[in-house]
């Protein structure tokens, strides 16, 4: 099946196009920009995500750690009994 089967000789020197390889050239080129363009965004996209991630994970451990002082620090300098901070 010819690719410029719906053109005609005259459309076909209209448009610059010498032959069909020139066209599945520039369809394989477009296509292969395309998916390429995309890969790299997802992966840039899931890059960032990650290190969002991990940038959360380590501030939720400091907030967790904080408390967990705050509350040996509080319950250390009580002044109620000791059994009634157990």
């Amino acid at each position: 099946l010819s690719v410029r089967s719906g053109l005609d000789q005259n459309h076909a020197s209209l448009l610059g196009i010498a032959d069909e390889s020139e066209v599945v050239g520039a369809a394989f080129s477009s296509v292969s920009f395309l998916f390429g363009f995309l890969i790299v965004f997802r992966t840039s996209h899931a890059y960032t995500r990650f290190w969002d991630g991990c940038t959360n994970l380590c501030q939720m451990q400091g907030e967790w750690f904080d408390a967990a002082s705050c509350l040996v620090a509080f319950c250390k300098r009580s002044k109620a009994s000791e059994a009634s901070v157990e």
